[in-house]
């Protein structure tokens, strides 16, 4: 990350010179006009963000929710990338930050539950990274590979 830090009286904080600074501060921001203007209740959709990927989970019309939030997106210079935005099932599943999230129900209690497991390509990289540390001839045990 590029930028300055700056001292403050209470402590440390990224200068907002930074292009990335300023994208998490609009993706802040955001969250607050969407909970600030009753969108959660309005639509029944939460907004789950992690830095600039974001989700919204929708018990009622999600069609109805993602509109909100565009709406929001776009008056504050934002672009949502169309090619990732989709509606789907949480039964379908989901994949979020490396991890696929899917509702199954419990093999021990019957009940619905919401099963998180790293996603197809977080497990192949993985493993790629692995092959490519134990090839050449130098093995190593599982000790130094989680030391790297």
């Amino acid at each position: 990350m590029r930028g300055r830090w700056s001292r403050r009286r209470w402590g440390f904080r990224k200068d907002h010179r930074s292009r990335r600074s300023t994208v998490i501060s609009t993706f802040n921001l955001l969250d607050q006009v969407w909970h600030r203007r009753g969108y959660p209740e309005e639509t029944g959709a939460t907004l789950h963000r992690y830095a600039d990927d974001g989700i919204l989970v929708c018990r009622k019309d999600a069609t109805q929710a993602l509109q909100a939030f565009e709406g929001i997106a776009l008056r504050m210079g934002l672009t949502i990338n169309c090619d990732k935005t989709r509606i789907t099932k949480l039964t379908e599943g989901f994949d979020f930050i490396g991890f696929q999230f899917v509702k199954r129900r419990s093999p021990n209690s019957g009940k619905p539950c919401i099963y998180i497991h790293p996603s197809k390509s977080s497990q192949r990289n993985i493993r790629r990274r692995i092959k490519a540390s134990q090839s050449g001839g130098r093995r190593s045990g599982p000790r130094s590979l989680c030391n790297r």
